[in-house]
């Protein structure tokens, strides 16, 4: 590939970053004002835009959890953690999501790695 193409497609990449990240910041106020179906619905398009976006996947688990549909938001948690293992947040939610279900100890192994990457 050559050099030119290479910066054409980083420059695209930098903008769908962007926008991805913008729809994710629009997300993040609608489920700070209780708006969670708003919220999804900004976090699908910020995920359609760019997949890899640990954190629209697992705001959008949060979001899931919040509307009750609990089996949805640890998949979600589950597909941020393929990206992220470290992310000590999403290990929380995936646990206390678990925790709902009523999975107590695979909720208490999510806690603990959450902890343990907290105190790394």
């Amino acid at each position: 590939m050559n050099r030119g193409l290479e910066e054409i497609m980083e420059a695209m990449g930098i903008h769908v970053t962007a926008e991805s990240e913008y729809l994710v910041r629009q997300a993040q106020e609608k489920a700070m004002a209780g708006d969670h179906f708003t919220a999804v619905n900004y976090l699908k398009q910020a995920l359609d835009i760019y997949p890899q976006n640990a954190v629209a996947l697992t705001l959008l688990g949060n979001c899931q959890d919040c509307l009750d549909n609990v089996k949805d938001a640890i998949a979600y948690y589950d597909k941020a953690l393929q990206i992220d293992p470290d992310n000590a947040e999403t290990w929380f939610s995936k646990g206390m999501s678990l925790k709902k279900l009523g999975q107590i100890n695979e909720a208490t192994q999510c806690i603990e790695k959450c902890m343990n990457l907290n105190f790394r």
